[in-house]
């Protein structure tokens, strides 16, 4: 597949026939992400026992929503300030197949304790049907590394038969998972897989 750059959005443009760039979207993208970095927060102060024997914790949300979390490493999540933030969001499309990318997913999650830099890694399912990922780091280099690896490669070589678009938020929580009202975002990734090759841009922000 043919690579193409990314173009560069400004803080306030959009592409009128490509309404997943709207700037509305950055605001409920946090709401959304402050949320789930809250729940990431409670997880830490009350399931701490099944946390350090790195089980995975499911919670429902109120409406029954599924949302499922995997702290490899709890006591620096909770102690640490300035933590990297990478926010994942998508659109499937129509056709796609339920078990289009098997087990990748289960098999990320084995392996984030072999990068110490992974903090916390949880999925939750949107009120739409699709689903919302936050990656929780110390270090923001580790993304490199940790896209960079086989599994990680492979999931994103099918994303284009998967997926409609992809909205992907940079950021940080400049004081920590324990007071998630924090949460920055400084930079969106957008990708529109209805194209071929596909269609890439990024917006830095310098403020939410």
């Amino acid at each position: 597949m043919p690579k193409t750059l990314p173009i560069s959005l400004g803080q306030i443009e959009s592409i009128t026939e490509k309404p997943f760039t709207h700037t509305d979207h950055i605001a409920k993208d946090r709401e959304i992400l402050v949320h789930m970095a809250r729940e990431a927060s409670l997880v830490l102060e009350k399931q701490a026992d099944l946390l350090r024997e790195n089980e995975t914790i499911f919670i429902q949300e109120p409406d029954k929503r599924y949302h499922r979390f995997f702290v490899p490493r709890p006591n620096v999540l909770s102690q640490a300030k300035n933590v990297y933030l990478v926010g994942f969001f998508s659109h499937k499309q129509a056709a796609a197949a339920p078990n289009h990318f098997g087990d990748l997913d289960d098999r990320l999650i084995e392996q984030l304790p072999t990068f110490q830099e992974i903090l916390s890694y949880s999925t939750m399912a949107l009120p739409d049907g699709s689903f919302g990922n936050l990656v929780l780091l110390s270090e923001e280099e580790v993304k490199l590394k940790w896209m960079q690896g086989e599994i990680h490669s492979r999931a994103v070589a099918l994303s284009p038969d998967y997926y409609q678009f992809v909205r992907i938020n940079n950021g940080m929580l400049p004081e920590g998972i324990m007071q998630p009202d924090s949460l920055k975002i400084t930079r969106v990734k957008y990708y529109d897989f209805e194209q071929d090759p596909p269609w890439k841009a990024v917006r830095e922000l310098t403020q939410n």
